[in-house]
């Protein structure tokens, strides 16, 4: 029998209290040190958002530090994380299955958009066969959805040219190409500089998106909506007139199966939390959306990832506890209430995007009539608080993240370059 006098209980508690300090030190204060993402080509979205992640996580004194590295795209990055070169990656669904990777979150849809010259006689994707192509250099993520494109279509790929992005567009301006075919954000830079002077156009997939879903489930029909790109040279100033069909892609956060659930737990928090920051940076950001095991993807969820979106899920004592029995005899009466509270509260976010439709469609009429330079200013500043109240709302969940969203979004960008372009004539005029 062990006799235990104060002495002795006095070092055993302050043992135990600075192992405690030590171990709280260890594991809160110091953190998990840096993670390395891998993201893409400098200047594409991919960077854009990695290295908006790796700044929004150093400012938020986030238990993590991010180092982000380039790449050429999705395949690379699946073999850095292979070869524990990276621990973090954005890449494209579509991929092989492996038990070495698992998925963090839904980034955005990226879209296909097929580019040829405006002159070019091409009209449909049926009369590529034999031309002279660009799918982007081996690596790309280009190319994991327009082979199964062309493949679909029985199109002859024999004279493939293997380029960077920029330097497709370049020659197929100069006729070295005959069409261009690129994986990105709308919107992306690459695209917006490419069709900006108007001598380039979107060839439309037609109607074979419901086949090609059917054929390959990681691709959606998608389309470039109508005056998405700016297009001084055109007579509306934007391009193109009219929807495009195509297909598109989701852009996935991966990691390492093997990463500790705590720190990939840590990861998904912080990157939702910088969601809306991150929107300022690329506006595809607000598109960033949890997953469930129902979704049908390349790879399982992360633990870590999992106990996130469980968060507001109860706890086990909660669940099981003497309540559960009062909590069962109400179940029926609670899910009733709960759907008449959420489809009240889908109407009211739907009559909320709809107020903000109204409004940039009266600034259009309003930009029909030949305005002064203080009154495009005041346009101007009118649309921008729009936008910024837009963000606000959705941060506080009075609109929902979804294609309502989105067109507002274009359509917004729109309206605020056509301002700028009128004031921009002005400044010139005088």
């Amino acid at each position: 029998m062990i006799i235990w006098d104060w002495k002795k209980l006095t070092g055993l508690l302050l043992g135990a209290g600075l192992l405690g300090v030590c171990f709280w030190w260890l594991f809160f204060l110091r953190g998990f040190g840096t993670v390395v993402l891998a993201t893409g080509q400098t200047g594409g979205t991919y960077t854009v958002l990695g290295d908006g992640l790796s700044d929004f996580a150093e400012k938020s004194n986030a238990r993590f530090r991010v180092k982000t590295i380039p790449s050429k795209g999705t395949p690379e990055n699946l073999q850095l994380l292979k070869s524990q070169e990276a621990d973090f990656a954005i890449v494209q669904s579509g991929q092989a299955s492996s038990d070495d990777v698992r998925v963090v979150a839904r980034l955005y849809s990226e879209v296909l958009h097929i580019l040829v010259r405006r002159e070019s006689p091409l009209r449909s994707i049926s009369q590529l066969s034999g031309l002279r192509l660009c799918f982007g250099e081996i690596g790309s993520g280009s190319r994991v959805v327009s082979l199964p494109l062309l493949e679909h279509f029985g199109i002859d790929t024999s004279n493939e040219v293997q380029r960077s992005p920029s330097e497709a567009i370049a020659e197929l301006k100069e006729g070295a190409l005959d069409a261009v075919f690129l994986v990105t954000a709308l919107q992306s830079e690459v695209i917006r500089n490419g069709v900006r002077e108007g001598d380039l156009r979107f060839l439309d997939v037609g109607n074979a998106a419901p086949g090609l879903e059917a054929r390959f489930p990681f691709l959606k029909a998608l389309a470039v909506p109508a005056m998405t790109y700016q297009c001084p040279s055109q007579t509306n100033g934007a391009m193109p007139r009219v929807s495009v069909n195509s297909i598109g892609v989701p852009s996935l956060l991966v990691c390492r199966s093997d990463l500790p659930a705590g720190l990939v737990y840590e990861v998904t928090k912080e990157l939702f939390e910088s969601r809306n920051k991150l929107a300022d940076l690329s506006p595809e950001a607000y598109q960033i959306s949890e997953l469930t095991t129902a979704e049908i993807l390349p790879w399982s969820i992360h633990e870590g990832a999992q106990q996130y979106f469980r968060r507001r899920e109860p706890s086990f004592l909660e669940r099981y506890s003497d309540v559960m029995a009062l909590l069962i005899s109400l179940g029926a009466a609670s899910w009733a209430t709960w759907g008449v509270v959420s489809r009240w509260s889908s109407r009211k976010k739907k009559n909320r995007i709809d107020e903000y439709y109204l409004e940039v469609a009266a600034t259009f009429l309003r930009l029909e009539e030949d305005l002064s330079a203080k009154s495009l200013h005041e346009e101007k500043s009118r649309l921008q608080n729009l936008r910024s109240r837009a963000f606000q709302d959705l941060a506080k969940e009075r609109l929902k993240a979804d294609d309502s969203f989105a067109i507002f979004q274009d359509q917004l960008a729109l309206c605020l370059n056509d301002v700028r372009r009128r004031e921009e004539d002005l400044n010139q005029g005088s």
